[in-house]
């Protein structure tokens, strides 16, 4: 966890990294498919044959609000 850090873009890719290794230690399927397919979310881990957690990190975001724009990249990965 130490290795997830808001606020700094230049350590997305290892947060997200950081995350995917999280799921895999809790024993989910983790993957990351925006890494993987250029498209999706940040992280996806699979809980059961039908359920999913859907994860987007926003790990770069500055911000103290939710953008519109980050809640939208959120539906849309879900959809």
């Amino acid at each position: 966890m130490e290795e997830v850090v808001w606020g700094d873009e230049e350590r997305t890719d290892v947060a997200e990294r950081a995350w995917q290794r999280l799921g895999l230690h809790l024993g989910f399927v983790s993957t990351r498919p925006e890494k993987l397919y250029g498209t999706g979310p940040d992280n996806l881990w699979k809980l059961s044959a039908a359920r999913q957690a859907v994860i987007e990190l926003n790990t770069g975001c500055a911000s103290d609000t939710i953008a519109e724009k980050d809640a939208d990249r959120l539906g849309g990965s879900i959809r």
